[in-house]
C-alpha cells in the first residue's frame, strides 16, 4: 500500500491503525495546497485542503478534508467520514482490520449493518438469560415439589432444611475457582460442562429419592456443578458488552433468576395436578438439555468468532464510558481503525501491548485494600440469608398459611413475589444506565440508592409481616413485596462488581457469591429446626429483617465505585 500526493509516493508501512495512517500522511511533505491520495486493493482514500473539494471529514492531524470510498463488494459504494462522531453512532462507520489466516488485508467496513441485523450480543444476551432461567428451575423445582415428597416419604423438617440446604453446600465450592477455570477453558465451555452435569443430576434424582444420602448427595452435586453459572456470566457479560450497557446487559441475564423460579413455581404445583412429583424433574432436566444445544451452537468467548458479526457491532461492544475505542479490550485478531478525531487521543495506548492478567491472589490484594469489596461481600451476606431462605422455604409458608398443597391458586401465589422482582430488577437497571450516562446522578449514589432500597423495604416489610395483624390475603400481598423489592438490589452490589474491577468481575463475582452462599447453607438448616421446634414463622423473619437492615446502612457507608484494580 503506498500514500501518493503531488510531491512524493512512499510506502506506507503500518496501517493496523488510524494513528500510523495519520502520521504517515504527517510525515511525508504534504502542505495545506496539497491533494493526494492512496490506493489499495479495497478501494482508495482521498484528502484535500479545506476549500479543495470533497466536502469529507476534518483531518485531525492535517486541517485536511477527507473521505473514502470502497468496492461495492466490500461494504457500501462510497463513505463520507463526516457521519463518524463516535463508534456508537452505527449509522456512520469503522474499518476493521483482520489479521486472521486467509482473512486478507481490511475484511470489510463498517458501515450501518443489514436491515434485518440481529446483534449477536442480544443472542449472548438471550441465552444467557435462559441459562439463568435453567439453572434457577433446576434450583427451585425441588422446593416445591419437597410438600408432596415430604408427606410420601415422610420427612421430618429438619431433614427437609438439610435437603434444602444440599444445594448450597455444593454451591459455595467452585464460585472462586470459576473464573480461572473460564481463563483456561472459556466461559462458554465451563457453562456448558456446568449445566450438563447439573441436568443429570436433576434427571436421577426421582429414582434415588428413596435414599435420604443419595438424595442429599445429589442435591450437592447439583448445586456444584451450577456453581459456575454467575461467575461465567460476568465473564461473558464483560467481553460482550459496552460500559455503558454494561448495567442494563447485566440486569437482564441475571434476572433469569425470577424467570426461573417463576416457571418453576408455576408449573410444578400445576403438574402436581396430573401427575406425580417425579414428572417435574423429567420435564425440566429435557428443556435444560435443549438449551445445552442452542448453547453450543451459538454462544462464542470473543464476540470477534461470533458467525456473521458486524463491524459495527464490535465497535460498539469495544467503546467506553465517553463512546470512544478502549484499545486495550481489542484483541490482536481484530484491530478498530475509525475515522475519528478521538483516535488521536488514544495514540499511544493503541501502539501498546495489552497488558497480561494479573494472578488470582494479586487481584485479591488489591481488591482488600478497598472498603468497596467489604461492602459487597457484607452486602450479598446479609441479604442473601433472607432470600435464599424465602426461595426454598416461600412455597411451604404459603401452603401453611394458605392450606393449598396444589393448583393454580398456590401456583399463582408462589411465583408472584419473583414477578416482580424480575420487573423491579429490569426497571432498575435501565433507570441506573440512564440516570448515569445523563449525568443525572453520580454512578456511586446510584449504586447505594438502588442497594438500599433492595435490602431496606424487604426487611421493613418482613417487620411489617411479623408484627402486624392482618388477613391471609394481605399477609400474601406483603410477602409478594418482601422479596419483589429486592429485585432493586441487582443494580447495587451485584453490578458494583464490573466497578471495582472491570477486568476481574467474574472472580470478584465469584468470590462475593462464595460468601454469599454460606446464609444459603445456614438459612434453609435454621428454617428447618425452628420450625420443627416451635412452628412458628416469626423468629426466622426477624432474623432475616435485621440481616436486611444491617445490609442497607452497611452499604451506605462502604459503596465504592471507584476502579481497584
Amino acid at each position: 500500500m503506498y500514500v501518493e500526493n503531488s510531491r512524493s509516493r512512499m510506502p506506507l508501512t503500518c496501517h493496523k491503525h488510524l494513528s500510523c495512517i495519520m502520521s504517515s500522511f504527517r510525515n511525508s511533505s504534504i502542505n495545506n495546497n496539497s491533494f493526494g491520495s492512496y490506493s489499495s486493493s479495497f478501494g482508495s482514500y482521498d484528502y484535500s485542503a479545506p476549500g479543495g473539494g470533497g466536502g469529507g471529514a476534518s483531518d485531525p492531524y492535517m486541517n485536511k478534508r477527507y473521505s473514502a470510498s470502497f468496492e461495492p463488494s466490500l461494504g457500501p459504494s462510497s463513505y463520507d467520514g463526516a457521519d463518524i462522531v463516535t463508534p456508537l453512532n452505527l449509522g456512520g462507520g469503522s474499518l476493521v482490520y483482520s489479521d486472521r489466516p486467509g482473512s486478507g488485508s481490511y475484511s470489510r467496513f463498517a458501515g450501518s449493518p443489514p436491515k434485518y441485523y440481529i446483534p449477536r450480543r442480544f443472542i449472548l444476551i438471550a441465552l444467557g438469560f435462559l441459562g439463568i432461567t435453567c439453572c434457577y428451575i433446576l434450583r427451585v423445582t425441588i422446593s416445591v415439589a419437597s410438600i408432596p415428597m415430604q408427606k410420601e416419604l415422610g420427612w421430618t423438617n429438619s431433614f427437609k432444611g438439610v435437603l434444602l440446604a444440599g444445594f448450597f453446600m455444593g454451591y459455595i465450592i467452585l464460585q472462586i475457582p470459576s473464573s480461572i477455570l473460564c481463563d483456561k477453558f472459556g466461559g462458554k465451555k465451563v457453562l456448558l460442562v456446568g449445566l450438563t452435569m447439573s441436568t443429570i443430576c436433576t434427571v436421577i434424582l426421582p429414582p434415588a429419592a428413596h435414599s435420604p444420602g443419595a438424595l442429599v448427595a445429589l442435591r450437592i452435586l447439583t448445586g456444584f456443578f451450577q456453581a459456575c453459572a454467575f461467575p461465567t456470566m460476568n465473564w461473558l457479560i464483560k467481553r460482550w458488552s459496552s460500559v455503558k450497557q454494561r448495567t442494563a446487559t447485566a440486569a437482564a441475564v441475571w434476572s433469569g433468576a425470577y424467570i426461573g423460579t417463576i416457571i418453576a413455581d408455576f408449573a410444578v404445583p400445576k403438574m402436581l395436578e396430573y401427575y406425580s412429583w417425579t414428572v417435574s424433574f423429567y420435564v425440566f432436566g429435557a428443556l435444560t438439555f435443549v438449551w445445552t444445544i442452542l448453547w453450543m451452537i451459538f454462544i462464542t468467548d470473543d464476540p470477534a468468532d461470533s458467525w456473521g458479526i458486524h463491524p459495527s457491532e464490535i465497535a460498539l461492544i469495544k467503546s467506553t464510558d465517553d463512546g470512544t475505542i478502549n484499545i486495550n479490550n481489542v484483541d490482536e485478531s481484530t484491530h478498530l481503525l475509525l475515522n475519528n478525531p478521538n483516535v488521536n487521543q488514544h495514540e499511544v495506548a493503541i501502539n501498546q501491548p495489552q497488558q497480561k492478567e494479573l494472578q488470582y491472589f494479586t487481584v485479591l490484594a488489591a481488591l482488600f485494600k478497598s472498603p468497596g469489596i467489604y461492602g459487597v461481600i457484607y452486602f450479598n451476606i446479609s441479604t442473601s440469608f433472607g432470600y435464599y431462605l424465602l426461595l426454598m422455604w416461600y412455597p411451604t409458608w404459603v401452603s401453611k398459611t394458605t392450606g393449598l398443597e396444589s393448583g393454580s391458586t398456590l401456583a399463582l401465589y408462589t411465583v408472584l413475589p419473583y414477578i416482580g422482582a424480575f420487573v423491579f430488577s429490569n426497571t432498575a437497571g435501565m433507570i441506573s444506565d440512564y440516570v448515569i450516562s445523563r449525568h443525572i446522578l453520580r454512578k456511586i449514589n446510584a449504586r447505594r440508592m438502588f442497594g438500599f432500597i433492595g435490602s431496606f423495604f424487604p426487611g421493613a416489610l418482613l417487620l411489617i409481616l411479623t408484627f402486624v395483624p392482618m388477613t391471609i390475603s394481605l399477609e400474601i400481598v406483603t410477602m409478594v413485596f418482601a422479596i419483589a423489592t429486592t429485585g432493586f438490589g441487582s443494580s447495587g452490589a451485584n453490578v458494583n462488581t464490573f466497578d471495582l474491577a472491570p477486568e476481574y468481575a467474574s472472580m470478584l463475582m465469584g468470590l462475593a457469591n462464595t460468601f454469599a452462599t454460606i446464609p444459603g447453607i445456614i438459612g434453609p438448616l435454621i428454617a428447618g429446626v425452628i420450625l420443627s421446634k416451635t412452628d412458628s414463622w416469626a423468629p426466622i423473619f426477624e432474623i432475616s429483617a435485621g440481616l436486611y437492615f444491617s445490609a442497607a446502612i452497611l452499604w451506605l457507608i462502604l459503596c465504592r465505585t471507584d476502579k481497584v484494580i
